[in-house]
């Protein structure tokens, strides 16, 4: 599986993961949400919960580099903000934590989406 576009990457990213969890180092798995891998979000959520890792922190891409390339990576405001509500919802059902990593969204809660519209999200 190719994984940042390295042969192998993906395998020795999860095998670097458990050897950290098996020897009690405070873990993160990142997760850059884009409009191809939107789908896969609570699969991968799903998965570090499984291997006991500390945080998911997901973000979205910046827009330079090859996230320029394609029109499929940056999510519309509506597709943020909903994935931002779904992921804000689950964090009381985890036996991990879900943070975000854009600043702006760092205090995202339910108490804020109450208040929020997507119309008012910036978009990215």
């Amino acid at each position: 599986m190719k994984f940042c576009d390295v042969q192998g990457a993906y395998n020795k990213a999860i095998k670097s993961l458990e050897l950290c969890i098996e020897h009690g180092i405070i873990t993160t798995v990142n997760f850059t949400i884009t409009g191809e891998n939107i789908r896969y979000v609570f699969d991968y959520l799903n998965m570090a919960e499984n291997m006991k890792a500390n945080v998911f922190k997901v973000r979205t891409p910046n827009p330079i580099g090859r996230a320029t390339i394609s029109k499929n990576i940056l999510l519309s405001t509506d597709e943020w903000f909903n994935i931002l509500s779904k992921l804000v919802n689950e964090k009381e059902k985890r036996n991990i934590e879900i943070e975000f990593a854009d600043p702006l969204w760092g205090r995202f809660d339910k108490e804020l989406i109450s208040t929020l519209k997507p119309r008012y999200c910036l978009k990215v």
